[in-house]
């Protein structure tokens, strides 16, 4: 009996199991409508109900019969292997009909290719890991964007996912249910999204519909719009992240923001508004977005590829002139060939770019100094913003850092460089301008745009004829120095790396046995997991706490309807009503920034500990609505004397040492007078006492001269040649 009931219930569960794997809906026809008439609807059905009138109302049922092979890619940066992709039919009124189809990106370029046995209206939703363009390396967390898209019978299809397709879909679908035929809402919701975001578009009358542009295809006026308004977003994320690690959140927070908002009345906040604005306004596209991208796209397929112009539609001052065609793309009245500053400092979180060189420098320097070597071996071991192959700068490299000092920046009057490094090379001209008079922080003479302690900074560069010493610039006056011994002068460094360089994406051959792509490296224990919980969708609540995270799950309620938001939780949130910190429920915003105050002076306590302060601090809108209190942290740095070397500080310079008292040396054949304190300077220096010194022999018989103030005579009275207090013999 037991054996027959086991035999049964297997029959039974396989039978459910077949039934549950079956893609297609088997109700008669592939629609939702409700009449049984055996025709398959493809539009609105004259009779739905079979009582022989015409209906007036429209029936849900599409035309689903047929195949259709699609082709294309998900693309903020592109997707990388293993993304999740899923096509999700939708009946007439924009309603998924429960017929979902899987599949995954076949590389790290974000292509996919899927078959179906359903044609008629869908979503395409994308959701994994990026290149992001902006911080130039894959993401840290995975996102998710969306498309409306209408599959046609046949293969060749082509559809591209991007966050343009995201910031418009949720808007279509909204159309779509109040009766809007699907092409119509599509190009509606798609020209509101344009007129939102206020992105100029090269060919607007021509333009075509936002699942054809491609981030990475030809130079055409829709790919370069694309390019335009993806870096754009991406900066605006960027902008409003505290820390690098916020911005893959930020990211798909803003195009959520974006397209929730738009899909109520087809348009967005004026605080939207001014994030995309504020991103096209600092952001310069080729340097910061292309060409992170393009040797992201090199590094994967061994080619260099062209990619489509941003600036033929970024307009960075919004005069209605994209940047290819302005003479001012910062409109600040100065044409762009006479401008001093590039309109883009050419920031890259902890890099700056000099647009001058090409060069990337690190942004914050050390406040920690080191002997030559060690400044040598700490760049050659530093890893910056994806890059590891820092190297300590020349003298000619350091050189071209300096900024507003004519006679030593590059190609200035000073003789010293990477051809001529003999002490003889550092001409009057290398000593560089009046102190503090730069254009940087604290009137260092670097660029404004990065920071550092503005006192002495290694180069790799010894003097080559001594080879003891090394070359230094100290920026404060951004005067060349030599004077300081590699093995015991301790200085600042700032490293420097070449350009052409791709980041490491880390690609480790560490296990994995989930089938999750590897993002940090090591194995399945600090995964960054698409799918922690196996249900096939992108993770909406990783830590299982109730909240959502930043990228939606089509159906996070399990209510079998799809989203139209990406926060299934935002009505748990209290919401906060102070303007300066959240506007409406979303937690998130409780890590924006709502203040900003000047820090304390840079100063000096118990008179050898130099505090040094960061220009500014901010503060964040707490769980109150209300802004926290900004609390300025010191760097301190303990003073110390060496030798006959004073320690000395001060709010300017920090720690430096002073010649302090040398004593005559009295001795009975030599007296050493005239004592001076020497190798000063630096904290940590360690002086010696160096004078004259006088013999006592028969040459220099009665010779006299005084001694830490007492004279002493040169005399033989007491048997061999010595200096003596008693002029006896004289």
């Amino acid at each position: 009996m037991k054996k027959s009931l086991l035999i049964a219930c297997c029959f039974v569960l396989c039978s459910v199991v077949l039934a549950c794997s079956n893609k297609r809906d088997d109700s008669g026809d592939s629609g939702t409508g409700s009449d049984t008439d055996g025709d398959t609807d493809t539009d609105a059905d004259t009779d739905s109900d079979t009582d022989g009138d015409t209906d007036t109302d429209t029936d849900t049922d599409t035309d689903t019969t047929g195949s259709a092979q699609i082709e294309g890619s998900v693309q903020k940066g592109p997707f990388i292997i293993g993304s999740t992709i899923q096509i999700a039919m939708l009946d007439s009124t924009g309603a998924t009909t429960g017929t979902v189809y899987n599949t995954q990106t076949s590389d790290d370029l974000g292509n996919f290719a899927l078959s179906t046995d359903q044609i008629g209206f869908s979503e395409i939703i994308g959701s994994g890991f990026y290149f992001n363009e902006i911080a130039n390396r894959v993401s840290g967390s995975a996102i998710t964007l969306r498309a409306a898209y209408e599959i046609a019978d046949g293969a060749g299809q082509n559809a591209f996912l991007n966050i343009f397709t995201h910031m418009s879909s949720g808007r279509a679908l909204a159309l779509i249910k109040d009766g809007k035929a699907f092409a119509d809402a599509v190009a509606q919701a798609e020209s509101e999204l344009y007129t939102a975001l206020g992105v100029l578009h090269p060919d607007l009358a021509n333009m075509g519909h936002g699942t054809s542009m491609d981030l990475t295809g030809a130079d055409s006026p829709d790919n370069q719009y694309l390019m335009a308004v993806s870096c754009i977003i991406d900066k605006a994320a960027a902008l409003d992240a505290l820390d690098d690690a916020e911005v893959d959140g930020k990211l798909q927070l803003l195009v959520n923001s974006i397209r929730s908002d738009l899909e109520d009345d087809g348009a967005i906040s004026n605080e939207l508004k001014a994030k995309v604005r504020a991103g096209e306004a600092v952001l310069d596209p080729n340097t910061e977005c292309v060409a992170n991208l393009s040797a992201y796209l090199e590094q994967q397929t061994g080619t260099a590829p062209t990619l489509p112009d941003p600036n033929q539609a970024e307009d960075n001052d919004r005069d209605g002139i994209p940047n290819a065609l302005d003479d001012d793309i910062d409109g600040d009245g100065v044409a762009n060939a006479d401008d001093d500053w590039p309109y883009n400092p050419h920031i890259f979180g902890g890099v700056w770019q000099d647009a001058v060189t090409g060069y990337m420098w690190q942004r914050y320097a050390e406040s920690t100094t080191f002997v030559w070597q060690g400044a040598i071996d700490y760049c050659a071991a530093l890893e910056l913003q994806g890059f590891s192959d820092w190297h300590l700068p020349t003298i000619g490299e350091l050189r071209s850092f300096v900024r507003g000092c004519n006679a030593t920046m590059s190609g200035g009057t000073c003789d010293l460089t990477d051809e001529c490094l003999e002490q003889s090379c550092a001409t009057s001209t290398c000593c560089g301008c009046p102190g503090f008079g730069g254009p940087g922080e604290n009137g260092c003479y670097w660029a404004p745009e990065v920071t550092g302690v503005c006192w002495f900074t290694w180069s790799s560069s010894p003097v080559a004829d001594n080879s003891g010493y090394a070359w230094t610039i100290e920026f404060s006056a951004g005067s060349l120095i030599n004077n300081w011994l590699k093995g015991s002068d301790g200085f600042h460094a700032r490293c420097v790396r070449g350009t052409g360089t791709d980041a490491d994406t880390d690609s480790d051959s560490d296990t994995d046995t989930d089938g999750d792509t590897d993002m940090d490296g090591g194995a399945d224990a600090g995964d960054a997991d698409t799918d922690a919980d196996s249900d096939g969708d992108a993770d909406t609540d990783a830590d299982s706490d109730g909240d959502a995270d930043t990228d939606a799950d089509t159906d996070s309620d399990g209510d079998g309807d799809a989203d139209t938001d990406s926060d299934s939780d935002a009505g748990a949130c209290t919401c906060v009503t102070t303007d300066q910190c959240c506007d409406g429920c979303n937690p998130i915003n409780y890590g924006t920034v709502c203040g900003v105050e000047n820090c304390p002076s840079d100063s000096c306590t118990g008179g050898n500990e130099w505090n040094h302060y960061p220009a500014t601090c901010s503060s964040l809108c707490d769980s109150s609505g209300g802004c926290e209190t900004c609390s300025c942290a010191s760097t301190p740095t303990l003073c110390t004397a060496g030798g006959c070397c004073e320690e000395a500080c001060d709010k300017v310079d920090g720690c430096s040492t002073t010649a302090g008292a040398c004593a005559d040396v009295c001795g009975a054949t030599i007296l050493q007078l005239m004592m001076t304190c020497s190798g000063c300077g630096t904290s940590g220096a360690f002086g010696t006492c160096g004078g004259t010194s006088y013999t006592c022999d028969a040459a220099h018989a009665c010779e006299v001269h005084n001694c830490d103030g007492t004279p002493h005579y040169c005399t033989n009275a007491s048997g061999p040649w010595a200096w003596s207090t008693s002029s006896t013999g004289c």
